[in-house]
C-alpha cells in the first residue's frame, strides 16, 4: 500500500481533522487558502480556517469554485460539467461576500479576501495553494456499499497539491 493510498484511507475515515503535509516541495509561508463550498459551507471548516489565520496572523483567501464545463484537452480528473467559463454571477458573489462578512466580524482584523475562480474546484484549490502556507478543505462524512472515501475533489487536491491541506470532516 502506497504512502498516498494510507493518507485517502486515513482522511476518508476520521471524524478528526487532519493535516497531510507533502515532502515533495519546499512550503511558502503565503497565508492560508480556504476552499469554499458555497452550496455546503459548514462552520466547521470555516472556523478553523479563520481560527488557524487569526492564531498565525496571515491573511486567509477563500476560494469558491464554480464547476466549468468541460472542454477540449481538458483533464477528466480535474473538471465537470456545469456553468461556461468565466461566468460568475452576482448570486454567487454575493453568497461569498455575505459568509465572510459573517466570519469577519468573529476574527476583527484578520485580512480576508474572497475569490470566485470558475472551473473544476480541486484544480482551482491546486492552484491557489502554490502561494500558501497551508489550504483548508471539507470532506464531507459518508459512507458507500465499501465503507468510507473521499469526494473526487478531496482526492485530486491530495494527489496534485505541494502545499500542506487540513482536510475537516464535517456532517
Amino acid at each position: 500500500m502506497s504512502s498516498a493510498s494510507v493518507a485517502l484511507s486515513v482522511v476518508a475515515r476520521t471524524r478528526h481533522p487532519v493535516v497531510l503535509v507533502p515532502g515533495r516541495a519546499p512550503i511558502p509561508n503565503g497565508g492560508i487558502v480556504l476552499g469554499l463550498d458555497l452550496s455546503h459551507p459548514c462552520d466547521e471548516v470555516l472556523d478553523h480556517a479563520f481560527s488557524r489565520a487569526h492564531r498565525l496572523g496571515v491573511p486567509l483567501r477563500v476560494v469558491h469554485s464554480p464547476h466549468t464545463q468541460r472542454g477540449p484537452g481538458s483533464d477528466a480528473a480535474l473538471t465537470a460539467p456545469a456553468m461556461a467559463p468565466g461566468a460568475v454571477d452576482a448570486r454567487t458573489a454575493r453568497d461569498l461576500t455575505q459568509v465572510i462578512e459573517q466570519w469577519r466580524h468573529a476574527y476583527p482584523g484578520l485580512r480576508v479576501t474572497g475569490k470566485i475562480r470558475p472551473g473544476h474546484p480541486a484544480r482551482r484549490l491546486v492552484e491557489a495553494s502554490h502561494t500558501a502556507g497551508l489550504l483548508v478543505m471539507g470532506r464531507r462524512n459518508r459512507e458507500s456499499q465499501l465503507g468510507p472515501h473521499t469526494g473526487g475533489v478531496t482526492r485530486a487536491v491530495l494527489h496534485h497539491c505541494r502545499t500542506p491541506v487540513a482536510v475537516i470532516p464535517h456532517g
